[in-house]
């Protein structure tokens, strides 16, 4: 157990109130021990974004945890799973602290190593690859307020379900997330859980339910010429 407990990777599990499919999922297997009083689980696997469906079952299971994605190692099992899991990003973050003990800057050391490191997540790189990873379940409030549906929950809604930051009018319509830059006035008419973002810069009109697809827009923004000089 001991040994367990210094080669492992150790993950915060958050303990799921609801069937969110935002979120990555943990399932928990046995427990191995106690720390502070809270259980410290054998981690059974991660899991991806799941749809409502099976976000409800793991939800009724009892066993699958929000993955937040905050990770504790020590530097030397982090750098052997680097080592034998990841070695072309190991050779890159080597070469970039050469060029730091060379008297190099570290901004410099990072503009010259830094975009030759493929583009991966520590979850996939390492943990779903890693032997030994425990998770605990977290004993505090957590949020991760990483879309706009997010935010909502931390805003005071009208007694239709709208929520809003910034001058905003919604007539006829219920579950609407407004959000501005306080310049003008944002009114919504007969429409129903619409995300509506306003910045100097742009624009954001999206259905509440499609708030995680963001990404591919930007994606669609980036690729089109006519856009670049305003992202």
């Amino acid at each position: 157990e001991a040994a367990e407990r210094e080669e492992a990777f150790v993950t915060l599990g958050i303990p799921p109130t609801h069937p969110a499919t935002g979120y990555g999922y943990i399932e928990s297997a046995a427990e191995v021990f106690k720390a502070q009083g809270l259980p410290v689980y054998k981690t059974a696997r991660f899991v991806e974004k799941p749809n409502e469906e099976k976000a409800g079952e793991y939800l009724a299971s009892g066993r699958f945890l929000w993955n937040a994605g905050l990770f504790f190692w020590r530097a030397s099992v982090l750098r052997q799973a680097f080592v034998q899991l990841a070695p072309d990003i190991w050779a890159a973050l080597e070469a970039a602290g050469k060029e730091l003990d060379a008297g190099l800057g570290l901004d410099a050391a990072l503009d010259l190593h830094y975009p030759q490191i493929r583009k991966i997540s520590v979850d996939f790189a390492l943990l779903e690859k890693f032997p030994h990873i425990l998770v605990v379940p977290a004993s505090f409030d957590w949020d991760d307020v990483g879309d706009w549906p997010a935010i909502a929950r931390h805003l005071t809604a009208d007694a239709a379900g709208n929520t809003s930051r910034g001058p905003s009018v919604v007539l006829q319509g219920k579950g609407n997330i407004v959000v501005n830059d306080g310049k003008h006035v944002i009114a919504l008419l007969g429409v129903d859980d619409l995300v509506v973002v306003q910045t100097p810069d742009a624009t954001l009109v999206v259905p509440k339910a499609r708030a995680q697809e963001i990404k591919s827009l930007l994606k669609a923004m980036e690729a089109d010429p006519s856009l670049k000089h305003l992202l």
